[in-house]
């Protein structure tokens, strides 16, 4: 299947729809994530779980334990991670904001291009459902909102302020420290000048310069403005977030909408139809650079799709390098639109279990028209007045097919017997079973044991965990040959769920009682409810059924009775028996006619027939036969036989005349 999303028959409507479907794509799939819900929960949680910590912390504000300082850190890191996790919010309601934002306005200039072309070329439609909501609750929510941030900035600011106030500390500090050093220092030099000592002043002029000067440091000053700050604020939400009773938005997008005929649109719109129709693809299919086959040319539909349905089956005889599909544009010169490459199928990738796949496209080269197409490769405006969007669309697409290696009549996948790495198919011939031995082989237990055996797989690796089950019982008991039984289970594990044994199912009382009632024994077949508890049943409950069944095997053979006789009376009974019992399990077998009573559907060649029988003369004598509808036998019980007799022929009968009034 080719599918188009941008074509040179695009109009600019197709633009704009081909838009408004990726976006709604989009919104489909935030939708589906609810990352701005999820960082919302994580965020109630992370704040829940810190002001726990920070009571802990309150109560134990006092003490020198060292759970304070680990307790400190947590609160470090907890408020790190809300401050963080806030971002990440935002971030998703700004996304989300921006995107139904996008969406509306796209649809909105469709809306506008449609009314202004006076023709609608696509059926794509977005409905936009509306849900009040309550203004008051949203006010409340963005004020609780606006206070908590608005307190983690403060906390934030005073941190940073105070870690500021410490650094100015210790600068100041040095700061003092310099000048009394310096001080010291003046005041020795010109003592020392005073006394004449030439070689002291010369000491302190060195030492003064090569001092260091240390600035005074600057006092830092508060710069939190919280009025700003909540300006700040507002104006953010006011962006990523939906205003206090402004209802909330369900774009739904469908293909609803009305196409305008041919004839009802511009000329220019005519020929851009009337050339679409005229456009005409194949696909070719190349392996190893050499081509192999191709499809039929195909017409291309006015949603801008092919749908191709063909099958190729190629005969390899060693692994390709390469395959690929090249798309065509049919016509006087076959023009290539694009190049696809498929990836080549692993070995377990057979036909029975391959899954299509859609493998994008895009092309280069450029086309345009007279008509109102706008084709690809030019700049092409879109919007009107300040909205004005200058696009260059491209042809780009998908393809949506699938690669995979066929089965033999062995249920062997039809691989190459040779690869280019001989080494590489020994390796997978040793780690994958359905490479080695084929489909039919997995099946095969005596198989699949040897190449266990031989592959010598690790029994504690969890890959090989299912393979190494299924024979673990079948091993010997040396645990490395293989006992292939001539037998097989349908349940392995029975013996490992059975709660009861055969012996104690046999003689349970509430068991036989449930069993005989199933088979509607006439002793059993009315009762409702049977005791939960096995010594509630009184043990004389299945004497009056032993007793009978007694009688009835003491009167189908006498005394005076010879054994042939006995024999084929015993014979009897048996076979009276089973059709009894076939006949209560027919009458719990219905079909769709004992179920539902429809009349069948009247067609053209009854209802003629039915016309034909009114001009026929009457013919009380020669009656016709009528489907009747067939009664079962479990519906006969308790009700009249009503036996239908139809005279065929008859002779001599007198006709009764009618009274003379």
């Amino acid at each position: 299947m080719l599918i188009f999303t941008h074509h040179s028959m695009f109009s600019k409507e197709h633009l704009l729809t081909t838009k408004l479907q990726q976006l709604f794509d989009q919104y489909l799939t935030r939708n589906k994530k609810a990352m701005t819900e999820y960082y919302s929960d994580k965020l109630r949680v992370l704040k829940s779980a810190l002001t726990n910590l920070q009571g802990q912390l309150y109560e134990l504000k006092d003490s020198e334990l060292p759970i304070v300082s680990e307790l400190e850190t947590k609160v470090h890191n907890y408020q790190q991670e809300i401050r963080q996790t806030h971002k990440l919010r935002d971030g998703e309601m700004s996304s989300d904001r921006n995107l139904l934002r996008n969406l509306l306005h796209t649809w909105k200039e469709t809306k506008a291009l449609r009314e202004k072309q006076e023709c609608t070329n696509s059926p794509i439609k977005l409905t936009i459902r509306k849900e009040l909501s309550d203004k008051a609750t949203d006010e409340q929510a963005w004020r609780y909102d606006l206070t908590e941030e608005l307190e983690e900035l403060k906390e934030v600011n005073e941190k940073e302020y105070n870690v500021k106030m410490k650094v100015y500390k210790e600068e100041l500090e040095q700061w003092k420290q310099f000048m009394k050093e310096r001080k010291k220092k003046n005041r020795k030099a010109k003592r020392g000048s005073r006394e004449g000592l030439a070689e002291s002043q010369g000491e302190s002029d060195v030492e003064t310069h090569d001092a260091v000067e240390v600035p005074k440091p600057e006092k830092p000053e508060k710069t939190f403005n919280e009025e700003e700050e909540k300006m700040k604020l507002k104006q953010k939400y006011k962006q990523i977030r939906r205003k206090p009773g402004e209802p909330y938005i369900y774009p739904e997008l469908s293909n609803t909408a009305v196409v305008t005929p041919p004839s009802d649109c511009p000329k220019s719109e005519q020929a851009r139809r009337t050339g679409m129709q005229k456009c005409r693809c194949f696909i070719k299919v190349l392996i190893n650079d050499k081509e192999v086959s191709r499809t039929g040319v195909r017409t291309l539909s006015s949603d801008f799709t092919i749908r191709f349905g063909e099958i190729f089956n190629v005969q390899i005889v060693q692994w390709p390098l390469n395959i690929k599909l090249q798309v065509f544009e049919s016509g006087a010169f076959n023009n290539m639109i694009a190049e696809v490459f498929l990836p080549i199928p692993d070995t377990r990738m057979t036909s029975d279990v391959v899954e299509l796949e859609e493998i994008d496209f895009s092309s280069d080269h450029k086309r345009s028209y007279n008509h109102s197409a706008v084709g690809c490769g030019y700049t092409v405006e879109l919007g009107e007045g300040d909205s004005v969007k200058h696009v260059t669309p491209l042809t780009s697409g998908s393809i949506v097919s699938s690669v995979a290696w066929g089965v033999g009549d062995d249920n062997r996948p039809l691989i190459p017997p040779e690869s280019l790495n001989p080494q590489d198919i020994k390796m997978q011939h040793r780690y994958d079973a359905l490479s080695a031995l084929g489909a039919g082989g997995v099946i095969d237990i005596e198989k699949l044991s040897n190449w266990i055996n031989d592959a010598r797989l690790d029994p504690n690796d969890p890959v090989n965990a299912n393979i190494i089950h299924s024979v673990k019982m079948l091993r010997g008991g040396d645990g490395n040959q293989s006992h292939i039984p001539d037998f097989f289970r349908l349940e392995q594990l029975q013996e490992e769920f059975n709660f009861v044994t055969d012996d104690d199912l046999a003689l349970s009382k509430r068991f036989k009682m449930i069993e005989y009632r199933q088979k509607e024994i006439p002793e059993f077949r009315n009762i409702k409810f049977v005791p939960c508890q096995e010594k509630e049943i009184q043990d004389d409950i299945f004497k009056a059924y032993e007793l009978r069944k007694q009688k009835e095997q003491e009167g189908l053979v006498s005394a005076d009775m010879d054994p042939h006789r006995a024999a084929v009376a015993k014979f009897l009974g048996k076979v009276r028996q089973q059709v009894m019992a076939r006949f209560l399990a027919a009458q719990h077998q219905f079909s769709l006619e004992d179920v539902v009573n429809e009349e069948a559907v009247p067609n053209i060649g009854l209802l003629g027939g039915n016309i034909l029988k009114l001009a026929e003369p009457r013919r009380p004598l020669r009656p016709q036969r009528k489907e009747r509808k067939t009664v079962t036998a479990q519906n006969l019980a308790g009700l009249d036989v009503n036996i239908l007799i139809n005279i065929e022929r008859a002779f001599d009968i007198p006709v009764r005349s009618s009274a003379i009034r």
